[in-house]
């Protein structure tokens, strides 16, 4: 069997397939079937829309939490590898005979690559 190639939903188009299931009265199968989705997909998309109309304090995260998180995690790594550069940095002051590039390749939770090519004085 091949695999599907991954595919991005915008926030509207999974809130219209909650939608369906909710006024259709069909089956989360049914409709995942009509609408071409992985009935565990639609099954999570309902859940997410549930949690994020009746939030709970201390509960499951919310959508706006969720995003709130990635953003932030996304900026502590930025910071953490500016903070590593300046501390690398200040120890190639000290000690400038040695001059070595590092570089780091790393992706984001999005998938998105992160290319940095650091000049390191050891």
């Amino acid at each position: 069997m091949t695999q599907r190639p991954r595919r991005t939903f915008t926030a509207e188009q999974k809130a219209e397939a909650v939608k369906i299931v909710h006024q259709s009265g069909k089956s989360v199968n049914q409709v995942a079937r009509e609408l071409d989705l992985t009935p565990s997909a639609l099954r999570k998309w309902i859940k997410q829309a549930q949690i994020d109309q009746h939030p709970v304090s201390g509960g499951p995260l919310t959508s706006a939490e969720r995003q709130e998180l990635h953003q932030l995690r996304r900026d502590l790594k930025r910071v953490q590898m500016e903070r590593d550069f300046l501390k690398n940095h200040l120890h190639a002051s000290a000690c400038p005979n040695r001059l070595e590039t590092q570089k780091d390749l790393t992706g984001d939770e999005d998938g998105t690559p992160i290319l940095v090519e650091l000049q390191l004085l050891l």
